[in-house]
């Protein structure tokens, strides 16, 4: 949803796994969580849409 959204605005980003590929295989993509990185210039605006996304209590 994030990476949707994201787009939607314009912001690039890029996405880092954290499980690895294999594990997430086995123990499926429901329990993988992503890491996003997105250039300090947009940083703002992504937290902005963070926010409005998950609440202002969503870890970073």
């Amino acid at each position: 949803m994030l990476e949707d959204v994201l787009h939607q605005n314009d912001i690039p980003f890029l996405t880092d796994g954290r499980m690895g590929a294999g594990l997430a295989t086995y123990a499926g993509p429901r329990l993988e969580s992503s890491r996003f990185y997105v250039r300090f210039d947009d940083l703002d605006r992504a937290n902005a849409i963070v926010d409005e996304l998950f609440g202002e209590d969503s870890p970073r």
